[in-house]
């Protein structure tokens, strides 16, 4: 475990030092990590720590994410669960480098506390997942759509194999299809690319900074709300002071800073600060919201 900066592309700026979680062992054959990943747990220098002691250590260093990499995180699926909800009612971001092979059900529970997800695309095709991995492509591709459809920040980065896979191009055609379903914009934008590695980047429209721990049950149904429209939202309920909170966020270039108190969980509405404009005042949330798609329409 060790504090570092791991920039995840497009990640809000201040958002990308980490508080990384490996273990040791993988279920796939090859791996880029292959000293830790195929190694028993009693080839590695291990510590016994708690979800919460995770999250403790995290606060400790001052990082506002905890990833979950190195090796496949969904090996120890349980604790990376429970350290995730840990973090989130502590406003610790959550991100994990996988290789996107998991069953929809537990990905599913996992979702809501995710915030960010690098997954492997090691190949355009199922022979050679199963000839180099002994997996399939196909519950890959599930994993995507999931992950794009629920909102996670999601980036895609395609393995390269000198005289194996050495070309970004071949085989696209053929999983072209499966993209469309995740995001119509991302076939074009693959297709665009020629020999660069596809990344896939949505954007967060809003940061929301409740100004005491009681206003974040009322955080998290705004955020509920806004996400169910499609707009990618986060939580800033850090122990730091509330001018630091707005302040970072209004660095951060997300468009929108929504600031919610008693006045504000009472009325159902937001207190919002635009990154062009500056503060706009109160605003009833169904509002805000309408406001927000309209703009997204016009810029389409």
């Amino acid at each position: 475990m060790r504090a570092w900066n791991w920039q995840l592309s497009g990640f809000p700026p201040g958002w990308t030092q980490r508080f990384e979680v490996p273990w040791s062992a993988c279920y796939f054959c090859e791996s880029e990590n292959w000293d830790i990943s195929q190694a028993k747990p009693d080839d590695t220098i291990n510590y016994n720590m708690s979800p919460q002691k995770i999250v403790d250590l995290a606060i400790e260093y001052n990082t506002k994410t905890i990833a979950y990499t190195y090796t496949e995180p969904t090996v120890f699926f349980e604790y990376m669960l429970e350290t995730s909800k840990n973090a989130h009612t502590r406003g610790i971001l959550n991100v994990y480098h996988s290789n996107g092979y998991i069953n929809q059900e537990p990905l599913a529970e996992l979702i809501p506390y995710l915030d960010g997800a690098n997954v492997d695309l090691k190949a355009h095709s199922d022979e050679f997942y199963k000839e180099i991995t002994s997996g399939t492509l196909y519950p890959v591709l599930e994993t995507l759509k999931a992950l794009k459809q629920n909102g996670v920040w999601l980036e895609i980065p395609n393995l390269v194999i000198p005289t194996i896979i050495d070309n970004i191009t071949s085989g696209t055609t053929s999983i072209m299809s499966e993209f469309k379903n995740i995001s119509p914009s991302i076939e074009s934008f693959i297709a665009r690319l020629g020999n660069q590695p596809p990344v896939i980047v949505p954007r967060i429209m809003a940061i929301i900074i409740p100004i005491k721990d009681d206003q974040v049950a009322y955080a998290e149904k705004v955020k509920d709300n806004l996400q169910n429209k499609g707009l990618r939202v986060i939580i800033d309920n850090r122990n730091e002071s509330l001018n630091k909170r707005i302040r970072e966020g209004t660095i951060s270039k997300v468009p929108y800073v929504l600031i919610v108190g008693d006045k504000e969980a009472q009325a159902s509405q937001v207190a919002v600060r635009k990154r062009t404009v500056g503060d706009q005042g109160s605003s009833d949330v169904e509002k805000f919201l309408s406001e927000v798609l309209r703009e997204i329409k016009e810029k389409k």
